[in-house]
């Protein structure tokens, strides 16, 4: 797979995925946003690791609360 058609392919599915999420009702977008919150905030060391990691800038320890 080329790099535009890996390009291409992640922005249809994205298209998609808005059409789906447009249709929910509030609870299910709460449920969903928080979900989302949830992993983030408990990955958030981990993420800060692959952060600092792949872009070489900034202090893993400043990143982590």
């Amino acid at each position: 797979m080329t790099d535009d058609s890996l390009i291409q392919t992640i922005m249809d599915n994205a298209i998609k995925a808005g059409a789906i999420f447009s249709q929910l009702d509030q609870e299910q977008t709460d449920r969903i946003v928080k979900a989302v919150y949830t992993a983030g905030f408990n990955n958030r060391v981990k993420l800060a690791r692959m952060a600092v990691d792949e872009t070489k800038m900034g202090i893993f320890e400043d990143k982590v609360i």
